[in-house]
């Protein structure tokens, strides 16, 4: 299992850099990928990747996870249900963090219907996260990969981070948009004790330090909520630069 963050911009960032996201390529065959945020200018990047990587092609996506409902997020779930549908005639399985990400998936179905071209389903399945994860069980499984989801803060937004580990307990942990919570440090380690702790661990960052009116994380809260250890292995991203891994990881 390995992971590549596709991009890192900030929701009120330059348009010309793609907004934060993250493809994990689940085995070692290269045949499914999870796709962690869909924002509105992700699909340009997947059919880039799609052109430059051997082993990657849209139509592996298998798993989409959307992780709130802001536009730098989720601007392209729709583009990217289409793309499957129509050019590949693939039905992705979607975890969404709300209701209301829910029903615009569910209304890609009635336009697709409409047109009556492809017959098969316009998803797989579909998954609201709950509002209180439960860590004593994976919230899904892919083959043997155990996905957990854990609950992020973020303003008035429902919002969700990820944790994921495969059968070698190689382990990913994405927070998603969230001011800094000590319950996130939690999310990512010590609820999975099995587990504990993940080994590449990206968490949400502003340099926009005021606390007050920030819905990100920023350093004065990153300081105050989290151990000296697990502050140390935090990759942060979401802080718009374009200084970062653009590699496989993992």
């Amino acid at each position: 299992m390995k992971i590549k963050q596709l991009g890192n911009n900030g929701g009120l960032g330059d348009p010309t850099k793609t907004n934060s996201s993250f493809l994990i390529d689940l085995h070692d065959d290269h045949s499914e990928y999870l796709l962690f945020d869909i924002g509105y200018n992700v699909m340009a990047r997947l059919v880039e990747e799609e052109l430059n990587d051997p082993h990657f092609e849209i139509a592996k996506i298998k798993y989409l996870v959307v992780s709130h409902k802001h536009d730098d997020h989720c601007g392209n779930l729709e583009t990217l249900i289409y793309w499957n549908h129509f050019k590949n005639n693939v039905q992705m399985d979607i975890y969404v963090a709300c209701k209301d990400l829910a029903k615009t998936v569910k209304d890609t179905r009635k336009i697709v219907d409409n047109f009556k071209v492809i017959k098969a389903k316009t998803y797989e399945s579909l998954t609201v996260i709950p509002k209180k994860p439960n860590f004593d069980r994976p919230t899904t499984y892919i083959r043997d990969i155990e996905v957990y989801f854990n609950k992020g803060f973020h303003g008035a937004k429902r919002a969700i981070g990820m944790y994921i580990v495969d059968n070698t307990e190689n382990s990913f942990y994405i927070s998603g948009d969230t001011k800094a919570h000590k319950s996130v440090e939690t999310a990512s380690s010590q609820l999975l004790k099995e587990y504990l702790p993940a080994d590449l661990i990206f968490h949400d960052f502003s340099n926009w330090d005021d606390e007050s009116k920030n819905v990100h994380a920023c350093a004065t809260d990153f300081e105050r909520e989290y151990s000296e250890e697990f502050k140390s292995k935090v990759i942060k991203y979401h802080t718009g630069s374009n200084d970062f891994n653009h590699d496989w990881q993992g």
